[in-house]
């Protein structure tokens, strides 16, 4: 009241002052809003902890950063947690800064406090060798079983028969590999792969390619006279 008064007497008209202060206002009130959010967001992280420094994390992408989906970025590592934004460093080394409030209403999957990584994998077996399947997936399974680096008594270790397509059948092989750095879990999934390669090779008669059958359309005959 006092600064639209003052305003009249410098000969300001009231309708004037009144609409700078209701943008101001209206300017002030979102401003607060976003500073509180993400007051609320760091206060949450500190008493809920979802994720510690030095811990790797995967979140979907915000209007303003990169999400763990784009190749360059993998899972961020947290550098940094403030009351007011979080600081995240992605696999191409570039720093992120995310506000709080972000994590108010963000998936957030703690990749570091994982205990397995799950390992799904489909084999092609040609219909020819189908007499050879329960032989396939019992040799998997007992190799899985007896690997040092599958978790099989925490989780299920799985090798079926799934589907049959056109040109093949699927025998799926599901298991979780013990969570160990990513460096020495890309060598250890390698040779898992490459040891259930050669069991299903050495039952079967040649390798399942990708078929496809196409008909040639034939010119039509002419018509006898």
């Amino acid at each position: 009241v006092s600064v639209l008064s003052a305003g009249v007497c410098f000969g300001l008209p009231a309708s004037s002052i009144l609409g700078v202060s209701g943008v101001g206002g209206l300017t002030f009130g979102l401003a607060a809003k976003d500073i509180l959010s993400n007051f609320m967001g760091g206060t949450i992280l500190a008493i809920l902890r979802p994720f510690n420094v030095g811990e790797e994390i995967y979140i979907t992408g915000g209007a303003n950063f990169r999400g763990s989906s784009n190749p360059s970025v993998s899972d961020y590592e947290v550098k940094e947690i403030g009351w007011y934004q979080t600081t995240l460093l992605a696999k191409d080394t570039k720093p992120t800064t995310v506000p709080n409030g972000f994590f108010l209403g963000a998936n957030v999957i703690n990749v570091t406090r994982a205990t397995a990584r799950v390992l799904i994998i489909d084999f092609r077996v040609l219909y020819q060798d189908r007499d050879k399947i329960y032989t396939i997936c019992d040799e998997l399974d007992a190799y899985l079983r007896g690997s040092s680096v599958i978790d099989s008594d925490k989780f299920p270790v799985r090798v079926n028969l799934t589907s049959a397509m056109p040109d093949c059948l699927n025998v799926q092989v599901e298991c979780h590999v013990y969570k160990l750095p990513l460096s020495d879990h890309h060598k250890a999934k390698m040779k898992t792969m490459m040891d259930m390669m050669d069991i299903v090779d050495s039952h079967a008669s040649g390798v399942a390619y990708p078929t496809e059958v196409q008909l040639e359309t034939l010119p039509a005959l002419p018509a006898r006279k």
